[in-house]
């Protein structure tokens, strides 16, 4: 009950704090991911915008393919710069990439971001009550600002960020929120992905900030919804793989995989 009535608290405070600050907040994140197929490894900066209670995170690259750190072993098979299938070369491993940006409603406590698995989608979803286990400790200096260092989980990694008094926004990068200052550092405890600022700038905004999901008209599902729909579009594959097989076989998928983030979607195994 106590970590219920914390998290409430930090969501309301994080509301007011994003409201009540009085300027428009532009910051860049440089941002790494090292998959586990370390050729599908990305690198990138990232824009995140904050304004009137709600906050975009986006790529400033353009094209996705743009951010592979070894695109020179990699062959995109797409056109398309918002999401694609990269293959390596010579060999069979492939998977697809795509821009995350992230649209934060705080007002109306809502997230939205692009998610994959059954074509281009994007999901919606509350947002999400961190607890962060703050540390005392000396603090560490980022871009000239005294910074405070916390953890938390999220889905299924640990994290830890640096955080700072001095900019009071409790927002960050990608999906953080709901420490007392505006998130500067993330990493993630096993090194798979790390976000550092390396530029801010306050009232930069001339336009006010638009869910690029509602704007482009990209189908958003509830994010319950999107699990049911992926895990039954892959046990209805490995069914119909099957019955086209009759000398028997298996197949198995594991959602998490080599991935960001484990959605809890129930992993598909068996024999036929």
């Amino acid at each position: 009950m106590r970590y219920f009535i914390f998290s409430v608290f930090l969501l309301i405070l994080c509301s007011l704090s994003v409201q009540g600050f009085g300027q428009d907040l532009r910051v860049i994140y440089e941002s790494n991911i090292k998959r586990d197929e370390v050729r599908f490894s990305e690198k990138g900066d990232y824009e995140l915008l904050i304004a009137n209670g709600v906050s975009l995170y986006s790529p400033m690259s353009e094209d996705v393919f743009d951010d592979m750190v070894f695109k020179n072993q990699l062959t995109k098979k797409s056109d398309r710069k918002s999401i694609a299938q990269v293959t390596v070369d010579g060999s069979n491993l492939g998977r697809q990439i795509y821009r995350d940006i992230v649209f934060n409603d705080y007002i109306n406590d809502t997230i939205y971001y692009q998610v994959l698995g059954i074509g281009v989608r994007a999901v919606k979803e509350e947002v999400f009550p961190f607890k962060w286990d703050i540390v005392q400790a000396k603090d560490t200096v980022i871009m000239g600002f005294n910074c405070q260092q916390a953890h938390t989980q999220y889905r299924g990694r640990t994290y830890e960020a640096y955080f700072t008094h001095e900019i009071p926004v409790n927002l960050g990068p990608w999906r953080f929120h709901s420490l007392p200052g505006l998130i500067l550092a993330v990493q993630s405890t096993d090194g798979y992905f790390s976000v550092n600022a390396i530029k801010l700038e306050t009232n930069k905004l001339v336009e006010a900030l638009k869910n690029p999901y509602k704007e482009n008209k990209i189908n958003i599902l509830e994010i319950e919804d999107y699990k049911t729909q992926v895990h039954d579009h892959y046990l209805q594959s490995a069914k119909s793989q099957a019955a086209k097989n009759p000398s028997g076989g298996s197949y198995s998928i594991n959602f998490a995989g080599d991935n960001i983030e484990d959605f809890g979607i129930e992993s598909i195994d068996f024999d036929y």
